[in-house]
This record gives structure tokens, C-alpha cells and sequence, in this order.
């Protein structure tokens, strides 16, 4: 035997891919203790179908499976593969030049064999093994421990090394398996006898049923024959019948022809109906694109509401600037009209001192004027009396000499007289100015109080604006508070529909076990294809009546073949999760709808096929067609009885609100419950919410 290479993947200690070669000679693998030298001869062990996990150093078979470590993720199965030359064609069966034995196993239990990457048997494995002396009892693998248990083992347990040896332990196993096929035939042959004695003491019985049904047909030949009479007597005095027929006809061609007008008029009213339907969606549309308008005006007005917000307070900045320039022009007009006070008390007191310069001068020129006339007097008096001048030149020294001190002193006063009346000048030009200035302050402070009257009024008109558009905001605000209320409650809703679709509520539990378990598990994930609840989807208005159609059905688990249904059935046997139907693709029957049900259909209150109201995806076809297929919906349980009469219960009817007329002519309904879970609603609400 030519042994090239083993594989393993997450085997035990082997997280990763490893591939050993054994190449000719002798291959050893060395390492310290606790390496995995010992998994090797293990992986070997365990393709060669070892079903004992202690023989491979562990408590449960899962245990061979990579558990993990605080860097690396735990796998969720491990794969050996072993290879063999096959050139020699030590697998005589086997027509391939390399043969490849593979065993994998996952977490859930399950193992899986193949050959060259095909689905085996481990029942396969270990007889193409054992015609090469080949197997996991015997000297093939020698472990820690076995050299010196073969050597102190009983003779009997060296047979079977001797046996594998010489290549006899196939045919030992086929002896072994062939005496329990013997074992079984016995057991067979025994219920057999036991079977014929029981028919044996029965065919009395059964002979005298065999008379008796004899003698049935003995009769029902007669009363055959007795019918064929009748009929010929009743086909020969039809007339009168046939003309009863004939007025039956009648009759029903006239009723045909109401239900024809009945039919025009629910035309029209189906008409009119669409045509109020359409006018309700132009009203809709109207609606939103009010509402829409109204949220972009609702947006503009809150940019407006900032912007008067924006004004409104630069104006109350002017106003206050304002207010402190009227204050600061009223303080300056206060001094102003202090110094003007001032002033005017100094031009009062000017005023009094020219009024004494003028009555002096006035004193000084009435003296001035009489020196003059003594003058002119003297003068004349100088003609007449020369002696007499002459006699008193020191007297008229003295006069001159007092002239020149009084025109000395007149010129100063004139001089005082010009430089007050500059000084009045000068004063009466500032309070000019003064009242000049204390006017224009007067007339700005006006025009400040008319502007600041202005802003008042600005202001007030654009608070009345504001208090209308805080009206209007806190009005938008309510609406807003109660729309977001309505959309946290709806938020809450989806939630709670989200964790009631996540968590699978309202499914049995063996279903239940199944969807949770595909959330995980990759090889049921990829079996299940769906339930029927979620695989259709209706109105709202059909729901009840699909969900009647369905019954117990809507849980059903839909797969593609019927080998991915086995698959799932012996899962839910391995971890105990109770029973389920499952609906696989592939070899499901579809049940049609035919010429009857068609003709139903214009039938009175008939609303469609059940088929033809969900919407599925092509590749349920015939799981839909299976469930629904011929089964007619109707609107109410009257007309569903008159269709089931008429067409003679050849098809299934189901009403609006559930009722059932099924093939075996029974009739099903009734109140529902109010608090049953709707499945096929589910994904309606969320959608809605």
C-alpha cells in the first residue's frame, strides 16, 4: 500500500490547513511532548471510521473539533483526508489512479464520508480497507502503549491482527453480517407463520363474506338491469319533463340576462368606484403637496422669525444707542443752557459797566465842553484884556496843563469805551452762536425723538409680527410635538414588530428551532428556503381569507429538494425539537385550477383565485399553486354557499372573513380571534409602522 499524504483541517490541534506527504522510506514527525504528534496517528484513526471518542482521547466526539484559543476563534467542524496510489489498483473496485478517503464532522454531530470527494458510506470505506488489511482495530496504526498490548494480549485478540493481516477480516465481517441477515430472515419466517395462521383462522370468516358479496353482485347485476328499464321508460315518457326542463331553461336564461343588467350596473359602478378612486388619489397628491408647501413655508417662516429675531435686536441696539445720544445731547443741552446763564449774566454786568463808562464819559465831555466855553470865553476876554492875560499866564499854565491831563484821560476812556464794546461784540457773536447751536441741537434732538418714535412704532408692528409668527411657530410646534409622538409610538410599534419577526414569535417551536438555528448554521441556512408565511405576501383585505386557505400550512418550512427536508427532520430528531412539515420544491405536487373554477369566477360575489392574489417569487410556483391552487375566494359566506351548491363542491371557497366550503362538502367558520397572531401580516405592519 502506497500512503502519500494526509490532510487536516481544524483537527484538533490543527486550526489550519495541514498537509503531511510520506514519501518513499520511512517518514518520521518528532517534537516535544504536547506537540501533536499523537493527533496525526489519531486523524489517521478517525477516517478509518473510529466511533469511540475515548479511543481518540476524549470525552465526546465534538472534542476533535479546534476548541479555540484567547487569540483564535473556536471552528465549527474539522476534515482528514488520507491519500492513496491507486496505480497498483490495491482498491480493485476503485477505477481511479489516486483514491482519496475523507471524513468530516461538525458541531450539530453530524459526520459526513466521501471518496474522491463524493458521499460515501463509512460501511464503504471500511470494506475497500479491509480487502487491503487495512483497518482501526489492528496492527495499522500502533499507538502509545499498543506494542506491549498486542504482546500481552489473549490469543483471541491476536486472531483478529493475524486475520486483518492475511486479509480475511472483510470476509469475516461479511460472515458476521450475513449471520445477522439469518438472524433476521428467522425472525421474519416466524412473524410469517405467524401471519398465515391468522389468515388461516380468518378465511373462514372470509369465505362467508365471499358468499355474501357474491350474492351483492348477483343483485347489483339485477338492480343494474331494473335501472336500465327505468331509464328507457323515463327517456320514452320524457316530454312532459323535458318540457318542465325547457321552462327551467327558460327561467334561467331570464335570470341570466338580470344578472347580465346587474352585471352592466356593477360595471358602472366599478367605473364610478375607479373614478372616485382616482379623485381620492388626486386629493392625496393635492394633500401632500400642501403638506410639502406648508413645511417649506413653515421653513421659510422660521427663517423669517430669525431674521425679524436678528432685526429686532439691532434695533433695540440702536434704540438704546439712541437713547443714550438723547441722553448724552439733553446733558450737554443742560450745560449749554448753564454757560448761557452764565453768559448772559456777564453780558448784564457788561452791560452795567458801559452803562457807567457812557454816564462817565458823558460827565467828562459835559466838563471837557465847559473848558472849552471857559476857553473861548478867555480868549475873548484875552482881546480886552491883555493886562489881564498877561497878569494870569500862571493861571492859564495851570488851565493847559489840566486840558492835556483831561484829554489824556479822555482817551483812555475812549480806549476802555472801544475795547468794551469789542468785548460786547465778541460775547453777543458767541451767544449767537450759542442759541445758533443750542437750535440745531433742539431740532436734532427732534428729529432723534421723531426717528426713535419711528423705531417704537417699527418695533411694536414688528412684535405684533413676531407674536403672530410665535402663534404660528407654536402651532407648527404642537403639530410637530404630536407628530413626533405619533412617530415615537410608531417607532416603538416597528421595534416591537421587528423583535417579534427577528425573534420568530408566533411560530410553533420546532420552526422556531429551525430559523433560529439558520441564523448559525450555514448547512441549514442553506436548506431552508423560507416558511409560507414569509415566501407570500397580499393585501390586508385577503389576508384573512389566504391565511384560512393556508391553516396549518402558513408554518410549513419550504426546501429545494426532498433530501434537504430529510436533513432537517433528522436534525430536529437528533436535538429533540419536535415535528414539521416541510415543502420541498422539486417534488411537490401543484394542484391547477380548472375549467370549473374558471367559469366560478364570474359567478355573483366570486372576488379571484387565492393563487392569483399573492405575489411570490417565481420559484415557489408550485408550493403556492400546491397550497392555493384551485381555491376560490368569495366575498361573503351566501354567495359561497350558492357557488359551492351550484358547481357541486368540486374546488375549495373561502370567504373574506374565513368561512370554508371544502371538496368533502364540508363547511368551516365562525368568530376569530382577536389576539391570534397573523403571520402573513407581519411584514405588511412593519412596512406600514
Amino acid at each position: 500500500m502506497d500512503f502519500r499524504k494526509i490532510e487536516l483541517i481544524g483537527f484538533k490541534s490543527f486550526a489550519d490547513k495541514q498537509e503531511i506527504r510520506f514519501d518513499n522510506g520511512v517518514t518520521c514527525i518528532v517534537g516535544p511532548n504536547g506537540c501533536g504528534k499523537s493527533n496525526v496517528a489519531d486523524a489517521v484513526r478517525w477516517v478509518l471510521g473510529e466511533q469511540s471518542a475515548k479511543s481518540l482521547r476524549g470525552s465526546s466526539m465534538q472534542d476533535v473539533i479546534f476548541s479555540g484559543t484567547q487569540n483564535r476563534k473556536s471552528l465549527s467542524y474539522c476534515e482528514v483526508s488520507l491519500t492513496f496510489d491507486n496505480t497498483n489498483k490495491i482498491f480493485k473496485d476503485l477505477d481511479f489512479q489516486e483514491v482519496v478517503f475523507t471524513r468530516k464532522l461538525f458541531r450539530s454531530g453530524e459526520s459526513e464520508y466521501y471518496i474522491n470527494k463524493k458521499p460515501a458510506r463509512l460501511r464503504d470505506i471500511i470494506d475497500l480497507l479491509h480487502e487491503c488489511g487495512v483497518s482501526k482495530e489492528g496492527y495499522t496504526i500502533i499507538g502509545q502503549g499498543k506494542v506491549s498490548e498486542i504482546l500481552s494480549s489473549k490469543p483471541e485478540d491476536r486472531r483478529s491482527i493475524f486475520e486483518e493481516a492475511v486479509g480475511i477480516a472483510k470476509t469475516k465481517a461479511k460472515r458476521l453480517e450475513t449471520s445477522r441477515k439469518l438472524d433476521r430472515t428467522r425472525d421474519n419466517i416466524v412473524r410469517i407463520v405467524d401471519i398465515t395462521t391468522e389468515l388461516e383462522r380468518q378465511l373462514e370468516p372470509l369465505s362467508r363474506q365471499a358468499e355474501k358479496a357474491r350474492a351483492y353482485r348477483a343483485l347489483s347485476e339485477e338492480l343494474k338491469y331494473h335501472e336500465v328499464n327505468t331509464y328507457l321508460y323515463k327517456h320514452d315518457n320524457a316530454s312532459s319533463t323535458k318540457a318542465k326542463i325547457n321552462e327551467r331553461i327558460k327561467g334561467l336564461n331570464e335570470q341570466i340576462e338580470i344578472r347580465q343588467t346587474e352585471l352592466g350596473d356593477a360595471i358602472k359602478a366599478y367605473n364610478a368606484h375607479q373614478k372616485e378612486i382616482s379623485e381620492a388619489d388626486d386629493y392625496i397628491r393635492q394633500l401632500n403637496a400642501e403638506h410639502v408647501e406648508k413645511v417649506q413655508s413653515y421653513e421659510r417662516q422660521s427663517g423669517s422669525a430669525k431674521l425679524y429675531n436678528e432685526k429686532i435686536s439691532f434695533f433695540r441696539s440702536e434704540i438704546q444707542r439712541l437713547e443714550d445720544e438723547i441722553a448724552a445731547a439733553e446733558s450737554k443741552s443742560k450745560e449749554l443752557g448753564a454757560s448761557i446763564e452764565e453768559k448772559n449774566a456777564y453780558v448784564g454786568e457788561c452791560r452795567k459797566e458801559i452803562t457807567d463808562l457812557e454816564r462817565r464819559a458823558g460827565e467828562i465831555n459835559a466838563a471837557l465842553v465847559e473848558v472849552i466855553t471857559a476857553i473861548n470865553e478867555g480868549e475873548k476876554m484875552a482881546e480886552t484884556a491883555q493886562n489881564a492875560i498877561l497878569q494870569s499866564v500862571e493861571g492859564l499854565a495851570d488851565l493847559k496843563q489840566n486840558i492835556g491831563a483831561l484829554e489824556a484821560e479822555k482817551s483812555v476812556m475812549s480806549e476802555r469805551q472801544r475795547e468794551t464794546l469789542e468785548k460786547v461784540k465778541t460775547l453777543s457773536d458767541r451767544l449767537a452762536a450759542l442759541v445758533a447751536e443750542n437750535a440745531m441741537n433742539s431740532s436734532e434732538i427732534s428729529a432723534l425723538e421723531k426717528s426713535a418714535q419711528t423705531v417704537r412704532e417699527e418695533i411694536k408692528d414688528k412684535e405684533e409680527d413676531v407674536a403672530s409668527i410665535n402663534s404660528y411657530v407654536s402651532d407648527v410646534n404642537a403639530k410637530i410635538y404630536a407628530l413626533n409622538s405619533e412617530i415615537s409610538a410608531l417607532d416603538a410599534n416597528s421595534r416591537v414588530y421587528a423583535n417579534l419577526k427577528d425573534n420568530f414569535d408566533g411560530y410553533q417551536y420546532s420552526v422556531k428551532k429551525l430559523l433560529t438555528a439558520a441564523k448559525t448554521d450555514r448547512e441549514i441556512d442553506r436548506r431552508v428556503k423560507g416558511v409560507v408565511a414569509n415566501i407570500l405576501k397580499t393585501d390586508s383585505k385577503y389576508e384573512v381569507a389566504i391565511e384560512t386557505c393556508l391553516g396549518g400550512a402558513v408554518q410549513n418550512v419550504v426546501t429545494e429538494n426532498p433530501e434537504d427536508a430529510r436533513y432537517l427532520i433528522q436534525y430536529l430528531k437528533r436535538t429533540e425539537s419536535g415535528r414539521v412539515t416541510c415543502l420541498p420544491v422539486t417534488s411537490v405536487k401543484p394542484r391547477y385550477e380548472t375549467s370549473e373554477t374558471r367559469r366560478a369566477l364570474q359567478e355573483r360575489g366570486a372576488i379571484g383565485l387565492a393563487s392569483e392574489l399573492v405575489k411570490y417569487d417565481d420559484y415557489f410556483e408550485r408550493v403556492v399553486m400546491h397550497l392555493l391552487g384551485n381555491t376560490l375566494i368569495v366575498d361573503d359566506n351566501e354567495n359561497g354557499r350558492k357557488i359551492a351548491e351550484k358547481y357541486n363542491f368540486n374546488f375549495r371557497i373561502v370567504t373574506l372573513d374565513g368561512d370554508l366550503f371544502a371538496t368533502s362538502g364540508s363547511i368551516t367558520g365562525g368568530s376569530r380571534k382577536q389576539n391570534s397572531s397573523n403571520l402573513l401580516a407581519m411584514d405588511r405592519k412593519i412596512e406600514e409602522v
